[in-house]
């Protein structure tokens, strides 16, 4: 394997391990967001996506929207 193959493999398998990373976080975004829905915790289930981010939800707290 030549110099510019093994910068080639190089770059192939940063890229994969950037992408198990990726998918990694998202896996922990999906269960903190679960986590605040479940227990009711909006606020802190909108914060998963902006700083600027509301949650509106019924008083029973079924339903709930986050814009």
């Amino acid at each position: 394997m030549n110099a510019k193959e093994m910068e080639e493999k190089i770059q192939s398998l940063e890229e994969k391990v950037q992408t198990l990373e990726d998918i990694e976080q998202i896996k922990i975004v999906q269960k903190s967001y679960g986590y605040y829905m479940d227990n009711l915790m909006y606020d802190d289930a909108a914060d998963l996506f902006t700083d600027d981010c509301h949650a509106f939800h019924l008083q029973d707290g079924r339903t709930s929207s986050i814009f």
